[in-house]
């Protein structure tokens, strides 16, 4: 692995490295805040510490949502049941397999799962 020169020419390296898809975006990585944050992850350890506990995260909205989480209280309630999820995206599978029927289905043998990482993991064994 060579060293970039400069950031435009950092710009042109990262595209070949293994990043998130949306760190592709030359939108994305043109701003400050994206590119500090992925300097830090792939050149330097950088931690963000939460200040009410012990938690540590290298990504800085990781630890923005554990905030949130953990110490804000903020709960995603299902407006069609009972249902409360610590996380948006917790919710977003409940009601998707629960109240509107989404399946994943094997294209191997005739199991079907709630969610795909399910259907990965059923596949996988």
């Amino acid at each position: 692995n060579r060293k970039p020169d400069n950031d435009e020419d950092h710009n042109k390296l990262i595209k070949t490295d293994t990043i998130k898809e949306e760190e592709m975006d030359p939108l994305y990585l043109d701003s400050n805040e994206a590119m500090t944050e992925y300097k830090g992850r792939r050149h330097e350890v950088v931690s963000y510490e939460c200040d009410q506990c012990n938690y540590i995260s290298t990504v800085p909205a990781n630890l923005k949502k554990h905030k949130k989480r953990k110490h804000e209280g903020v709960k995603y309630n299902c407006d069609q049941c009972d249902y409360i999820a610590a996380q948006a995206g917790q919710l977003k599978i409940h009601k998707e397999s629960k109240h509107e029927g989404v399946r994943y289905s094997c294209d191997q043998c005739d199991h079907f799962a709630a969610h795909a990482p399910t259907l990965k993991i059923h596949k996988e064994s």
